[in-house]
C-alpha cells in the first residue's frame, strides 16, 4: 500500500485553486505520470507515463471543495483525494493518496511509492506557481 499526505500553502482564492483540481481536463497539466485522460461515460480511461492504462472515477465536490479520484483499474488501485483548505485565513492544496499497486509491481512498491510522493510535490507546485504567476501578470 502507498500512503502519503503533501500539502502546500498557496497564495489564490480557494475557488481558484479548486477550478483547477476539479477539471479533468487539466490533470496531465500538472500531473505529469499521467499522460493522457479520456472520457468514457460516468469514468474516465487514462494512460500513465509508464505504458499502462487504467481506469478512474472523477467527483468533485464544491462544497467541501475536494475532488475524490477512484483508481479502479489498472496498475494503481484506490484513490486520491486532493483538498482545498482554509487555514488561518491561507488557503492550502492538500493531496493524500491510498492506492495499492498491482501484483507485478508490488516489489517495486518502496521506489514507486517515493516516485509518487515526489510526483504529488511537484504536481502541487505547478498547481501554486500556475496560480501564483496568473496573479502576477494581472496585478
Amino acid at each position: 500500500m502507498i500512503r502519503f499526505r503533501k500539502q502546500l500553502e498557496i497564495d489564490a482564492d480557494p475557488k481558484e485553486v479548486f477550478s483547477i483540481i476539479s477539471d479533468p481536463g487539466r490533470i496531465t497539466e500538472f500531473w505529469k505520470g499521467t499522460r493522457q485522460v479520456i472520457r468514457q461515460g460516468d469514468f474516465y480511461r487514462i494512460r500513465f507515463a509508464f505504458p499502462a492504462w487504467g481506469l478512474m472515477s472523477f467527483h468533485p465536490d464544491a462544497e467541501r471543495m475536494t475532488v475524490l479520484t477512484s483508481y479502479l483499474k489498472g496498475p494503481v488501485k484506490g484513490s486520491k483525494i486532493d483538498a482545498v483548505l482554509i487555514r488561518s485565513g491561507r488557503t492550502v492544496l492538500q493531496t493524500e493518496w491510498n492506492v495499492k499497486l498491482s501484483f507485478y509491481l508490488r516489489p517495486f512498491e518502496r521506489r514507486i511509492g517515493t516516485h509518487f510522493e515526489t510526483g504529488a510535490d511537484h504536481a502541487i507546485r505547478r498547481i501554486k506557481e500556475s496560480l501564483e504567476k496568473r496573479k502576477e501578470i494581472v496585478l
